[in-house]
């Protein structure tokens, strides 16, 4: 196996990491609508840690494996990501919620669009940044905005 196979091998790797932590994500949030105590919520806390934990080295590791592997191989066109990333994108785009999500959501997309601080920590730099883009994207509802 050359060096290029390698890093071909780790990217695909990484991605499949990527996917699982997706679904380990998607778990813990249908798993969270059907708990009746905190005890049991607090339980899923570990298993979130452990999903955003390898969720940020999927995501890390895909990008720039795939980016190396680009530039490796030249066979492989750095169109072919673009392509990729635009259906994936296109893909978010229709399926983001257009209305308001009970939790923290429906309190954040409220702080957005009318200034305050949300609870503690208050998160003042994500309030800032949805104040900022609700303002840059002016059409569609605050929810389906924040969503973007």
């Amino acid at each position: 196996m050359t060096f290029e196979d390698w890093i071909f091998g780790l990217h695909v790797t990484m991605a499949a990491l990527l996917v699982g932590s997706l679904v380990m994500s998607w778990i813990v949030v249908v798993s969270l609508f059907r708990t009746d105590t905190p005890g049991m919520t607090l339980s899923l806390h570990r298993v979130k840690l452990v999903a955003t934990g390898a969720t940020v080295i999927g995501l890390l590791g895909t990008i720039s494996l795939g980016i190396w592997t680009a530039i490796l191989r030249i066979n492989i066109h750095p169109w072919d990501g673009w392509v990729i990333a635009l259906v994936a994108g296109a893909i978010y785009v229709a399926t983001a919620p257009r209305w308001v999500i009970d939790g923290d959501n429906a309190e954040l997309v409220t702080i957005f669009a009318r200034g305050g601080v949300a609870h503690p920590p208050g998160y003042p730099l994500y309030t800032l940044l949805g104040h900022l883009w609700i303002a840059v994207l002016p059409w569609g509802s605050v929810a389906w905005r924040i969503s973007r």
